[in-house]
């Protein structure tokens, strides 16, 4: 009987094309309304011989991470600007810039390809943060202590450009 009702939604679902953008759509009106702070992330599985790379445009909202866009890569690795731009125009699209409070230009931390994106944020005036690992010393009983930290830069347009 089980098998039965999971055939009949897998025959549903090959008929039945999914809209991500009325996903996308119906997400968004779930969540209060305002800016959003976006980031950007990346995941990579293997299944079989098969590479499964997302690159994902998602919401943050009181500290959760809400996916919201998508994209598949037939490669592995860090995203590229080619990837990441059309992600941020979709959004646009969809709500406009101004429910668009700042991204986060680059998934992992990494900043390798990242200058490319920045300057399209640039140029979008689209307010973007920055994600930069510091140490904190603290001395105690003599001995010097570090311990990581992580700070996030807000950068405007105007600021960027200096």
């Amino acid at each position: 009987m089980k098998d039965s009702k999971y055939k009949h939604i897998q025959r549903l679902f090959r008929t039945f094309p999914l809209d991500f953008s009325t996903v996308a759509r119906f997400i968004v009106s779930q969540l209060p309304e305002g800016q959003y702070l976006l980031t950007l992330g990346r995941t990579n599985w293997k299944f079989g011989q098969t590479h499964i790379n997302i690159l994902c445009l998602a919401i943050v909202q009181q500290g959760v991470v809400i996916p919201v866009l998508s994209i598949l890569s037939d490669k592995t690795g860090n995203s590229n600007t080619d990837e990441r731009i059309p992600l941020i125009n979709r959004f646009i699209e969809l709500f406009g810039v101004e429910k668009l409070m700042a991204t986060s230009p680059i998934e992992n931390s990494s900043v390798r390809n990242c200058t490319e994106f920045v300057r399209y944020l640039i140029k979008n005036e689209i307010k973007f943060r920055i994600r930069i690992q510091h140490t904190h010393a603290s001395l105690g009983a003599g001995m010097a202590r570090h311990r990581p930290a992580i700070s996030f830069v807000t950068c405007h347009a105007a600021e960027s450009s200096n």
